[in-house]
């Protein structure tokens, strides 16, 4: 292996793994993996043009067995221990996330599985799972699998186009730039992952394949350093220019794209300013050598550890853990790899046989994770029919009833937690018929109760997942035929002015201006619309926020319907979840925050009471003090775990407040009309 190639490897994976342990320090470090993108498609169509100048054909069996022995036992190896460690240490509500993303890496589509997550607003709160990073793999896998049919097809063109290898490579690489380009600007969830925003990626590296035989060689001595030490240069600047606030992979992926280029471009040669000495040094070859596993390890021990050792990692956690990935990396690059890619019946089987052994590996894997995922699905839902039955046939004193002023509730160490602090994170109402996500803007048929009924009160729910929150509990008044709930939802879209809400996204603009349209023919229907949202992301300052949402709401009296505005829910700095799941005693003090103070859970900026002011047909319904003591917020409440993420309501705790969000509805005088 060439001794530029193995160097770039390893600043790659270096890139990569401080970026995970320590991600203020290498901000851009995520960049490296656009680095292996590069040596991929570079010695990939190195290979299979070699192989065609040699043998008159490419051999695709012959390659992709080569590939499977290459790269699936590390791979399928860390899969199965990430298993194990899920299993083990995961908290029950994150394995159903887990193993279907593991189930997704072990079948190599796990990119594409992110991608359909970074865009479904319910799935942002997942905690990181065991094995996202495979996603890079999948990438390359898919690459490996279509780019030797594409480089088989241009050198059949070769036959009339001289130039037929450069021109298809060539292409394909500008079209996904352009793509690429594209898609960072209009979908930049998703961008990051799609396969086709990043094959031109590879094709960078190909087409530096182009150049070998008479370009790259012909370079003077001082300008192909040159060219090596740029890229080294540029490559390492993308860890401290980019962030994750830079529009990535776009524009900003062409420095650790060209950067790499350019190494393997100039190549290393001796000479007084040749970089061969320092590239050439043994920690740089070895890291480079054992770079794919120091990849596969790193992540799953970085997101085990906390819930192996019990508590958040702490300085010399990391250190550890960086130093178990080398080790592990060293341990499975030296057995395993090598075992399989040496040893001579299996390094000599035909590829039918390897191929087939790849297959039923990944058969066997995929069964066992998906059966896994049925099996912490199963509990999940064993654990929700439980608590569906408490809600319908609350205890005394449970959940908000415990904030109730009206009642006698004792203080003391709480027994079983409801949802427990494993399945926490998975209590959300998952009701996409009544919510639109990111992309979508479409009016929706979401509406329970006896809508037939003119003595039955109509109330239209407008908002964001903040707003999805209290459709479950309005539904179970809808079901009781105290009221017809109608409801128009939006992720990251809470009801403002349109001009406003088309300042947050494009389809939230969209969305909003169908939503009045929607209250306008709806008026005659509607006593009162509730609302509410996340109002800290909203742009500007305070007092935009409430000229946007005081806009929206005269559009609403103009049609001859009051407001009732909910304030916004106390937010905390991060989950509880993990901090509860660590203790054997819950108290009611237990992982609580400070209430008041500049890192307190009531911060300023929600509008609703500005609004209100603002509005004439307009009351707040602040519930504040059910999540709040005087001093402290607390995290558990009448047995009930409160947040499902810092802001984000458990679904059974949002069901408890239920009777108080009627019994203030009531209190407006707006429910009483008959229709």
């Amino acid at each position: 292996m060439r001794g530029e190639i193995q160097a770039l490897r390893a600043l790659a994976a270096s890139m990569v793994v401080l970026f995970h342990v320590w991600p203020a320090l290498v901000p851009g470090g995520y960049a490296g993996v656009d680095v292996f993108f590069v040596i991929s498609g570079y010695l990939i169509t190195a290979h299979l043009l070699t192989e065609r100048e040699r043998h008159g054909r490419i051999h695709f069996g012959a390659f992709w067995a080569r590939r499977a022995r290459r790269l699936l036992p590390a791979a399928y190896t860390v899969i199965v221990v990430s298993a194990i460690g899920v299993l083990l240490w995961i908290p029950l509500g994150e394995r159903v996330v887990n193993f279907r993303e593991l189930v997704a890496s072990s079948a190599y589509f796990e990119n594409w599985r992110l991608a359909h997550d970074a865009v479904d607003y319910l799935a942002q709160a997942n905690a990181p799972s065991v094995i996202q990073h495979y996603w890079t793999l999948s990438v390359e896998e898919q690459f490996y699998l279509v780019w030797p049919l594409l480089i088989a097809g241009a050198l059949m063109l070769r036959r009339w186009l001289r130039w037929g290898v450069p021109a298809v490579v060539g292409t394909v690489t500008v079209a996904s730039f352009a793509y690429s380009l594209w898609m960072t600007a209009t979908h930049p969830a998703t961008a990051y992952f799609v396969t086709p925003v990043r094959v031109w990626e590879f094709g960078v590296g190909a087409l530096v394949v182009m150049g070998d035989r008479r370009l790259w060689p012909s370079l003077p001595p001082w300008l192909a350093d040159l060219l090596v030490w740029g890229g080294i240069i540029l490559v390492g600047l993308t860890s401290f220019e980019l962030s994750g606030s830079t529009a990535f992979p776009g524009w900003a992926a062409l420095m650790p794209t060209l950067g790499a280029a350019a190494v393997i471009a100039g190549g290393t040669r001796p000479g007084r300013l040749s970089p061969q000495r320092l590239l050439g040094l043994w920690p740089i070859q070895e890291l480079g050598a054992i770079s794919y596993a120091v990849y596969l390890w790193h992540w799953p021990l970085l997101i085990l550890a906390p819930h192996a050792l019990g508590h958040r990692l702490t300085e010399l956690d990391r250190w550890v853990i960086v130093v178990l990935t080398l080790v592990f990396a060293e341990l499975s690059t030296r057995t395993i790899e090598q075992w399989f890619r040496t040893t001579p019946r299996i390094a000599g089987a035909k590829p039918v046989w390897a191929l087939s052994g790849a297959a039923i590996a990944a058969a066997v894997t995929v069964g066992l994770l998906a059966s896994a995922q049925s099996n912490a699905s199963s509990q999940i839902s064993a654990n929700e029919a439980r608590v569906a039955a408490m809600i319908a046939h609350p205890p005394p004193c449970f959940g908000a009833a415990a904030m109730d002023p009206t009642q006698s509730c004792p203080v003391g160490p709480i027994g079983q937690l409801v949802p427990t602090p494993a399945t926490a994170n998975a209590d959300f109402p998952s009701m996409p018929n009544c919510f639109n996500d990111y992309t979508t803007s479409t009016l929706l048929s979401c509406t329970y109760g006896p809508v037939g009924d003119p003595r039955v009160p109509v109330v239209a729910l407008i908002g964001d997942s903040h707003a999805l929150s209290y459709l479950p509990p309005l539904i179970r008044l809808a079901q009781e035929h105290k009221l017809v709930v109608m409801a128009q939802l939006k992720a990251h879209c809470p009801w403002v002015d349109t001009a406003y809400a088309a300042a947050i996204s494009a389809s939230c603009g969209q969305f909003q201006q169908k939503v009045d349209g929607w209250l306008r023919t709806n008026a005659h229907r509607i006593d009162v619309v509730l609302t509410l949202g996340r109002y800290d992301t909203m742009p500007g300052d305070l007092a935009a926020r409430v000229k946007a949402v005081a806009a929206a709401w005269r559009t609403a009296n103009a049609d001859g319907i009051p407001v009732a505005g909910i304030v916004d829910q106390p937010y905390r700095a991060d989950a509880p979840t993990p901090c509860l799941a660590l203790l054997d005693r819950v108290e009611a003090t237990s992982c609580s925050v400070p209430r008041g103070g500049p890192i307190g859970a009531l911060r300023a900026g929600d509008p609703t009471r500005g609004a209100v002011a603002a509005v004439r047909r307009a009351v707040a319904i602040d519930l504040t003090d059910f999540f709040c003591g005087p001093t402290i917020c607390p995290a558990v409440i009448g047995g009930v775990t409160v947040y499902r993420d810092p802001s984000h309501m458990t679904s059974t705790f949002a069901a408890t407040l239920g009777p108080y969000v009627w019994r203030d509805l009531v209190a407006t005088g707006w429910l009483t009309a008959a229709h």
